[in-house]
């Protein structure tokens, strides 16, 4: 699976660590964390590479919600995405796993214009437009490079002037949507309502039920699921968020 590239982006952890050699049967990894990380966590395989910068603390740019971790996720995935030089990246957290991608990868090259995205906090269409998950998805690496080049130019300006990037009426999720809508000419605006179709022609999803053994987590509440998750919202499927 030369065409794919895993980004595993946050803080090193053994959690995912665990999982190089699952990730590497795929194409090659790249770890995007932070230069205070412990090194001692670090595992050394061929076809791993490991980048890293310095941690942002509190110095989040206007745009981006001070409460939120959302900034320092678009640092660290930006940086694992620069360095991808395959056709195709998968893009993960630290402090989850998947141990078997292969029926993502089968779902990203059914349409390769999507972003397939897994069903981890995906939202119904009528309640949140475009709330998709975050934590797992995949996409042409073209296409993702220039969605997160577009949010770090943005952020790093002093002033963010297109209203999707703020995260004042706009969730993280619904943020990373729409600058990957962007790239393909498509402006969503806050509060504005967003046709379905536009949804169904660029976002598929996957339920993580199908990707072997795994571990999810919701950070804000301290909530893991191993094996068991279940969308509260009944969503396995992009027919689900219609």
């Amino acid at each position: 699976m030369t065409d794919f590239t895993s980004v595993i982006q946050g803080p090193l952890n053994e959690i995912s660590l665990n999982n190089l050699e699952n990730y590497l049967k795929f194409g090659k990894v790249i770890i995007s964390h932070w230069a205070s990380d412990s090194f001692e966590l670090v595992r050394e395989f061929d076809n791993v590479i490991y980048v890293s910068q310095t941690f942002p603390g509190k110095n989040i740019p206007d745009g981006c919600d001070p409460a939120s971790t959302f900034y320092w996720a678009v640092r660290s995935t930006h940086l694992g995405i620069i360095m991808v030089d395959s056709e195709y990246v998968i893009k993960t957290r630290s402090d989850e796993f998947f141990s078997d991608l292969n029926p993502l990868i089968e779902q990203v090259l059914e349409n390769d214009e999507k972003l397939v995205c897994g069903n981890i906090f995906y939202r119904k269409h009528q309640d949140i437009p475009c709330h998709i998950g975050d934590h797992l998805f995949a996409a042409k690496t073209s296409t993702l490079k220039s969605a997160y080049q577009d949010l770090i130019k943005e952020y790093h300006s002093g002033e963010v002037s297109l209203a999707y990037r703020q995260q004042r009426g706009w969730s993280a999720e619904q943020i990373v949507a729409a600058a990957f809508l962007r790239q393909k000419e498509v402006n969503l605006a806050p509060r504005r309502p967003v046709d379905i179709e536009i949804v169904k022609e660029h976002f598929d999803v996957i339920d993580v039920n199908l990707l072997g053994d795994y571990k999810v987590r919701w950070g804000h509440k301290n909530l893991d699921w191993e094996n068991n998750f279940s969308n509260q919202w009944g969503i396995n499927s992009i027919e689900d968020v219609i």
